[in-house]
């Protein structure tokens, strides 16, 4: 239920869930709060709690009511980053993005303040493939009896939690020139988890 000017209800019978996804950023650690995200079959919306106090028996029991029981891992994979495999499955963007800071050195001859757009792409360039290594080392899908569990982030981390009977599909992508990809699955109508 929405309050403010106006009062909305919305409501999942517990068949009707596809997924739960626990998201948690690093200003939600600083407050003790996480946000709760049911998707539904049908709805064409979410029911989501936003910044709700973090309660592990909460969570565990949201978890049990939606069909999300502790059980054996089945299978598991780690995400692997690679600096050099990122610039393969991306060449193109980045082929273009050298251009362009090329372009922009030689330009900055002329027109100094043009200098500001290549530095701007370097530091982009040299953090990007830090904080992806850092994203991608909390990443990881874990196959249960019934369901999915994938976990992904690192200052913005989510828990997504599918049963296998919700998943309509997947999708695997494999890089060009490489032997890495992505693996995304379509959770009843949503890409909701996208793993590399």
């Amino acid at each position: 239920e929405f309050n403010f000017l106006t009062s909305r209800t919305m409501e999942f019978t517990l068949e009707k869930i596809t997924s739960v996804v626990i998201s948690e950023s690093f200003i939600d650690k600083w407050f003790g709060t996480v946000t709760i995200k049911f998707s539904s079959i049908g709805s064409g919306q979410n029911i989501t709690f936003l910044n709700i106090k973090k309660d592990e028996k909460i969570i565990k029991n949201v978890l049990l009511k939606t069909g999300f029981k502790k059980e054996k891992v089945k299978s598991e994979f780690d995400s692997l980053f690679s600096f050099f495999e990122m610039i393969k499955a991306n060449l193109f963007i980045c082929l273009f993005v050298l251009v362009l800071v090329s372009v922009s050195f030689f330009l900055s001859i002329l027109y100094p303040l043009v200098l500001i757009f290549p530095l701007s792409f370097l530091l982009f360039f040299i953090f990007f493939p830090i904080y992806r290594k850092k994203y991608y080392s909390y990443s990881k899908v874990l196959f249960y009896e019934s369901f999915v569990f994938f976990q992904k982030g690192w200052l913005f981390k989510n828990y997504h939690y599918a049963l296998y009977n919700n998943i309509k599909d997947m999708l695997s992508v494999q890089y060009p020139y490489s032997n890495k990809g992505s693996l995304t699955f379509n959770v009843a109508g949503e890409n909701c988890s996208n793993f590399k």
